[in-house]
């Protein structure tokens, strides 16, 4: 669902219908919100989480949403997507930001949004993924070099 579905999907549900009424609400300009509601803009981070208060709506996923209309199709996967659940005392990511730290000791940090993403993907896509390291790891694979008694055998 795009970004100005959603906000005018919920400026309906609270009876808002005009531009000027829905500005006041929002505490943005008419001019603003007109053109998010066209679908010809994306707002600033800050006017997404302002609107996100205003209508109660996820802010994760509404800033999620409205930054996958700005980056192309394919690489919209690369995005981590929030919780469904808005759950108190849940974290929302899907590793939270304790667990980054401890990771971060022992993993680079494309490792540990690896992982992150991973956790992400369907049985079927975790399946492929394995197979897909697996056959990289056993292609690239380089042999041991030798041991010194090996060398010795070989002279």
């Amino acid at each position: 669902m795009k970004l100005s579905d959603i906000i005018g999907r919920e400026l309906a549900k609270r009876g808002l219908v005009t531009l000027k009424d829905s500005a006041r609400f929002l505490g943005m300009s008419t001019e603003l919100v007109r053109t998010i509601l066209n679908g010809s803009r994306v707002p600033k981070d800050k006017n997404l989480i302002k609107i996100a208060e205003r209508l109660g709506i996820n802010v994760s996923a509404l800033i999620l949403t409205a930054h996958q209309q700005n980056i192309p199709h394919d690489m919209q996967v690369y995005l981590l997507k929030p919780s469904e659940t808005e759950a108190k005392n849940k974290r929302i990511w899907p590793l939270s930001l304790e667990q980054c730290d401890y990771l971060a000791k022992i993993m680079s940090p494309d490792e540990i949004q690896l992982m992150r993403k991973y956790r992400q993907l369907t049985i079927e896509e975790k399946i492929q993924a394995r197979g897909y390291i697996h056959y990289m790891f056993s292609t690239k694979r380089v042999p041991p070099p030798f041991s010194d008694k090996e060398v010795q055998g070989r002279r």
